[in-house]
């Protein structure tokens, strides 16, 4: 067999720097717009006796512009004397 053989023990540095350092050349996002992706807008406040939390998922197609993906979601909890946490957490 001739032609292409596969160096299992080939450094690729260069060609791996190259991508790093030209994200853009090759469509790759950069980490700053990847820490962006949060949760979206939300909202919580604690009156008469409930916590109220509201939250809004966004959609993009490019990571630049966001629209409403959907309704925005509300939960509302009965909160008395003492303390009470929550967490909002991503299942999949």
């Amino acid at each position: 067999m001739t032609g292409f053989v596969w160096k299992w023990l080939h450094d690729d540095t260069q060609l791996f720097d190259a991508v790093a350092n030209n994200g853009a050349a090759y469509d790759l996002y950069d980490s700053s717009a990847m820490l962006n992706l949060g949760a979206g807008q939300t909202d919580a406040e604690i009156s008469y006796g409930n916590a109220r939390l509201t939250l809004q998922m966004f959609e993009s197609g490019d990571l630049s512009e966001w629209t409403p993906a959907g309704d925005a979601v509300e939960w509302v909890f009965p909160v008395g004397p003492g303390h009470k946490f929550f967490k909002v957490g991503l299942v999949p």
